[in-house]
Protein backbone atom coordinates (compact mmCIF):
# COMPACT_ATOMS: atom_id res chain seq x y z
CA UNK A 1 0.00 0.00 0.00
CA UNK A 2 1.43 3.36 -0.91
CA UNK A 3 1.69 5.87 1.88
CA UNK A 4 -0.56 8.42 0.29
CA UNK A 5 -3.43 7.88 -2.07
CA UNK A 6 -4.09 9.73 -5.31
CA UNK A 7 -7.47 11.28 -4.70
CA UNK A 8 -8.23 11.71 -8.39
CA UNK A 9 -9.08 8.01 -8.81
CA UNK A 10 -11.60 7.80 -5.97
CA UNK A 11 -15.35 7.47 -6.38
CA UNK A 12 -18.06 7.84 -3.76
CA UNK A 13 -21.77 7.20 -3.48
CA UNK A 14 -23.94 10.29 -3.29
CA UNK A 15 -26.29 8.35 -0.99
CA UNK A 16 -23.77 8.64 1.86
CA UNK A 17 -24.58 12.24 2.69
CA UNK A 18 -22.95 13.64 5.83
CA UNK A 19 -25.37 13.77 8.76
CA UNK A 20 -25.52 17.04 10.68
CA UNK A 21 -24.97 16.41 14.40
CA UNK A 22 -25.50 19.95 15.65
CA UNK A 23 -25.11 23.60 14.77
CA UNK A 24 -24.62 26.71 16.90
CA UNK A 25 -24.37 30.43 16.24
CA UNK A 26 -20.98 32.03 16.93
CA UNK A 27 -19.15 35.26 16.10
CA UNK A 28 -15.84 33.97 14.75
CA UNK A 29 -14.30 34.02 11.30
CA UNK A 30 -11.95 31.02 11.47
CA UNK A 31 -12.14 27.42 12.67
CA UNK A 32 -9.47 24.81 13.40
CA UNK A 33 -9.63 21.46 15.16
CA UNK A 34 -7.65 18.66 16.70
CA UNK A 35 -8.54 15.16 17.89
CA UNK A 36 -10.57 16.33 20.87
CA UNK A 37 -11.61 19.98 20.50
CA UNK A 38 -12.77 22.69 18.12
CA UNK A 39 -11.30 26.20 18.18
CA UNK A 40 -12.74 29.29 16.56
CA UNK A 41 -11.11 32.70 16.49
CA UNK A 42 -11.39 36.17 15.08
CA UNK A 43 -9.14 39.20 15.37
CA UNK A 44 -8.75 39.16 19.16
CA UNK A 45 -10.84 36.33 20.63
CA UNK A 46 -10.34 32.55 20.82
CA UNK A 47 -13.01 30.02 21.80
CA UNK A 48 -12.64 26.33 22.57
CA UNK A 49 -15.60 23.99 22.05
CA UNK A 50 -16.15 20.34 22.89
CA UNK A 51 -16.90 17.87 20.04
CA UNK A 52 -20.56 18.26 21.07
CA UNK A 53 -20.48 22.02 20.48
CA UNK A 54 -20.33 23.12 24.12
CA UNK A 55 -18.33 26.29 24.78
CA UNK A 56 -15.57 25.41 27.27
CA UNK A 57 -13.09 28.30 27.42
CA UNK A 58 -12.28 31.63 25.80
CA UNK A 59 -9.29 33.97 25.62
CA UNK A 60 -8.89 37.64 24.75
CA UNK A 61 -5.63 38.28 22.87
CA UNK A 62 -6.03 42.02 22.18
CA UNK A 63 -2.93 42.97 24.23
CA UNK A 64 -0.75 40.89 21.88
CA UNK A 65 -2.07 42.10 18.53
CA UNK A 66 -4.33 40.68 15.82
CA UNK A 67 -4.37 36.90 15.47
CA UNK A 68 -2.95 35.53 12.23
CA UNK A 69 -3.22 31.80 12.95
CA UNK A 70 -3.78 29.26 15.70
CA UNK A 71 -1.99 25.90 15.91
CA UNK A 72 -3.90 23.48 18.17
CA UNK A 73 -2.35 20.14 17.18
CA UNK A 74 -0.83 19.82 20.65
CA UNK A 75 -3.95 20.09 22.86
CA UNK A 76 -1.86 21.03 25.92
CA UNK A 77 0.13 23.76 24.17
CA UNK A 78 -1.77 26.02 21.75
CA UNK A 79 0.38 28.35 19.62
CA UNK A 80 -1.16 31.71 18.68
CA UNK A 81 0.73 33.70 16.03
CA UNK A 82 0.57 37.47 15.53
CA UNK A 83 2.27 38.14 12.22
CA UNK A 84 2.11 41.95 12.27
CA UNK A 85 4.16 42.10 15.48
CA UNK A 86 6.17 38.95 14.64
CA UNK A 87 5.45 37.29 17.96
CA UNK A 88 3.57 34.31 19.38
CA UNK A 89 2.20 33.07 22.69
CA UNK A 90 1.48 29.60 24.13
CA UNK A 91 -1.81 28.69 25.82
CA UNK A 92 -2.79 25.58 27.77
CA UNK A 93 -5.91 23.48 27.25
CA UNK A 94 -7.99 25.95 29.28
CA UNK A 95 -6.79 28.80 27.04
CA UNK A 96 -4.71 30.24 29.87
CA UNK A 97 -1.33 31.78 29.07
CA UNK A 98 1.61 29.39 29.54
CA UNK A 99 4.41 31.52 28.15
CA UNK A 100 5.17 34.46 25.91
CA UNK A 101 5.03 36.61 24.07
CA UNK A 102 8.06 35.30 22.18
CA UNK A 103 9.52 37.86 19.79
CA UNK A 104 10.76 36.11 16.66
CA UNK A 105 13.60 38.60 16.34
CA UNK A 106 14.93 37.38 19.69
CA UNK A 107 14.99 33.85 18.28
CA UNK A 108 16.99 35.06 15.25
CA UNK A 109 14.03 34.38 12.98
CA UNK A 110 13.53 36.77 10.06
CA UNK A 111 10.15 37.90 8.74
CA UNK A 112 7.84 34.88 8.63
CA UNK A 113 4.24 34.29 7.65
CA UNK A 114 3.74 30.75 8.97
CA UNK A 115 4.60 29.15 12.33
CA UNK A 116 3.76 25.70 13.65
CA UNK A 117 4.66 23.98 16.91
CA UNK A 118 6.98 20.97 16.83
CA UNK A 119 5.54 17.60 17.86
CA UNK A 120 7.36 17.67 21.22
CA UNK A 121 6.17 21.22 21.95
CA UNK A 122 9.70 22.52 22.56
CA UNK A 123 10.37 24.26 19.24
CA UNK A 124 8.68 25.92 16.29
CA UNK A 125 8.81 25.48 12.53
CA UNK A 126 8.95 28.81 10.68
CA UNK A 127 8.55 29.64 6.99
CA UNK A 128 10.71 32.32 5.36
CA UNK A 129 9.01 33.01 2.02
CA UNK A 130 11.66 35.48 0.84
CA UNK A 131 14.55 33.07 1.46
CA UNK A 132 12.34 30.08 0.62
CA UNK A 133 13.33 28.06 3.63
CA UNK A 134 11.76 26.37 6.65
CA UNK A 135 13.65 26.41 9.95
CA UNK A 136 13.11 24.56 13.23
CA UNK A 137 14.03 26.80 16.16
CA UNK A 138 13.80 26.06 19.88
CA UNK A 139 12.65 28.65 22.42
CA UNK A 140 16.24 29.49 23.28
CA UNK A 141 16.90 30.66 19.73
CA UNK A 142 18.91 27.60 18.67
CA UNK A 143 18.36 26.75 15.00
CA UNK A 144 18.04 22.97 14.84
CA UNK A 145 17.03 22.15 11.25
CA UNK A 146 16.87 24.15 8.02
CA UNK A 147 15.07 23.00 4.86
CA UNK A 148 15.95 24.67 1.57
CA UNK A 149 12.83 25.09 -0.57
CA UNK A 150 14.99 26.02 -3.57
CA UNK A 151 16.22 22.45 -3.88
CA UNK A 152 15.11 20.33 -6.81
CA UNK A 153 12.48 18.46 -4.79
CA UNK A 154 10.33 21.59 -4.57
CA UNK A 155 8.75 23.49 -7.43
CA UNK A 156 9.82 27.16 -7.61
CA UNK A 157 6.24 28.39 -8.03
CA UNK A 158 4.52 26.45 -5.22
CA UNK A 159 3.70 28.04 -1.87
CA UNK A 160 3.80 26.22 1.46
CA UNK A 161 0.48 26.67 3.28
CA UNK A 162 0.83 24.31 6.24
CA UNK A 163 3.49 22.45 8.24
CA UNK A 164 2.69 19.41 10.36
CA UNK A 165 5.14 17.34 12.42
CA UNK A 166 3.89 14.06 13.83
CA UNK A 167 5.92 11.21 15.28
CA UNK A 168 8.77 10.58 12.85
CA UNK A 169 7.52 12.52 9.84
CA UNK A 170 7.21 16.11 8.71
CA UNK A 171 4.52 17.10 6.21
CA UNK A 172 4.81 20.25 4.12
CA UNK A 173 1.52 21.05 2.46
CA UNK A 174 1.70 23.33 -0.57
CA UNK A 175 -0.99 24.59 -2.92
CA UNK A 176 -0.28 21.66 -5.24
CA UNK A 177 1.49 18.84 -3.35
CA UNK A 178 2.15 17.17 -0.02
CA UNK A 179 5.87 16.80 0.66
CA UNK A 180 6.80 14.00 3.05
CA UNK A 181 10.04 14.32 5.02
CA UNK A 182 11.39 12.64 8.11
CA UNK A 183 11.62 14.72 11.28
CA UNK A 184 15.25 15.58 10.59
CA UNK A 185 14.14 17.43 7.46
CA UNK A 186 15.36 14.78 5.00
CA UNK A 187 13.18 14.63 1.92
CA UNK A 188 11.36 11.34 1.24
CA UNK A 189 8.71 11.86 -1.45
CA UNK A 190 5.84 14.02 -2.68
CA UNK A 191 2.26 13.44 -3.76
CA UNK A 192 -0.02 15.70 -5.77
CA UNK A 193 -2.90 17.47 -4.08
CA UNK A 194 -5.68 16.96 -6.60
CA UNK A 195 -8.36 19.43 -5.58
CA UNK A 196 -10.12 22.07 -7.63
CA UNK A 197 -9.70 24.53 -4.80
CA UNK A 198 -6.57 25.31 -2.82
CA UNK A 199 -8.42 24.97 0.50
CA UNK A 200 -6.86 22.12 2.43
CA UNK A 201 -5.28 21.56 5.82
CA UNK A 202 -3.88 18.91 8.13
CA UNK A 203 -5.54 18.22 11.47
CA UNK A 204 -5.09 15.30 13.88
CA UNK A 205 -3.07 13.38 11.27
CA UNK A 206 -5.83 13.88 8.70
CA UNK A 207 -5.34 15.63 5.40
CA UNK A 208 -8.53 17.48 4.48
CA UNK A 209 -9.16 18.60 0.89
CA UNK A 210 -12.09 20.17 -0.90
CA UNK A 211 -13.25 20.49 -4.43
CA UNK A 212 -16.47 21.97 -5.74
CA UNK A 213 -18.66 18.99 -4.89
CA UNK A 214 -16.72 16.84 -2.44
CA UNK A 215 -14.77 16.67 0.81
CA UNK A 216 -11.87 14.24 1.15
CA UNK A 217 -10.25 13.27 4.46
CA UNK A 218 -7.19 11.07 4.38
CA UNK A 219 -6.05 9.41 7.61
CA UNK A 220 -2.26 9.55 7.47
CA UNK A 221 -1.84 6.99 10.25
CA UNK A 222 -4.32 4.33 9.11
CA UNK A 223 -3.86 4.94 5.37
CA UNK A 224 -7.60 5.32 4.87
CA UNK A 225 -9.49 7.86 2.84
CA UNK A 226 -13.12 8.95 3.17
CA UNK A 227 -15.02 10.96 0.56
CA UNK A 228 -18.22 12.90 1.19
CA UNK A 229 -20.57 15.02 -0.87
CA UNK A 230 -20.00 18.62 0.20
CA UNK A 231 -23.11 20.09 1.89
CA UNK A 232 -22.09 23.70 1.26
CA UNK A 233 -19.63 25.44 -1.03
CA UNK A 234 -19.22 28.67 0.96
CA UNK A 235 -17.92 27.36 4.27
CA UNK A 236 -14.57 26.75 5.93
CA UNK A 237 -13.86 23.18 7.04
CA UNK A 238 -11.73 21.28 9.52
CA UNK A 239 -11.88 17.99 11.39
CA UNK A 240 -12.33 17.10 15.07
CA UNK A 241 -11.62 13.44 15.61
CA UNK A 242 -13.87 11.58 13.15
CA UNK A 243 -16.29 14.46 12.59
CA UNK A 244 -16.29 17.20 9.97
CA UNK A 245 -16.65 20.77 11.20
CA UNK A 246 -17.83 23.67 9.04
CA UNK A 247 -18.07 27.41 9.67
CA UNK A 248 -20.33 29.47 7.45
CA UNK A 249 -21.93 32.86 8.10
CA UNK A 250 -21.44 32.70 11.89
CA UNK A 251 -22.85 29.16 12.08
CA UNK A 252 -20.63 26.34 13.36
CA UNK A 253 -21.82 22.85 12.33
CA UNK A 254 -20.71 19.28 12.98
CA UNK A 255 -21.20 16.45 10.48
CA UNK A 256 -20.66 12.71 10.58
CA UNK A 257 -21.14 10.02 7.97
CA UNK A 258 -21.50 6.27 7.68
CA UNK A 259 -19.50 6.38 4.49
CA UNK A 260 -16.91 3.60 4.54
CA UNK A 261 -13.22 4.40 3.99
CA UNK A 262 -11.85 3.80 0.52
CA UNK A 263 -8.63 1.78 0.47
CA UNK A 264 -6.01 1.64 -2.26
Amino acid sequence: MRWLLFISVLLFSTSNLPVKNWQISIKSNHVVGNCSSIYTYDQNKIYRYSPEGKLLFDFNSSKYGDITSLDCQNPLKILVFFEDLQQFILLDNTLSLIDGPFLLGNLSVSQTSLIRLSSDGNAIWTLDEFERSITKVDFGGNHLIKINLNSQEFSPDESIVDIHESENRLLLLSDSRVHILDNTGTYAKSRNVNADETYHNISCDRLLQLNKDSIFTYDLTLNKLNSYPRPSTNSSWTTCGNTLISLEKDVLSSYSSNNQPTHE
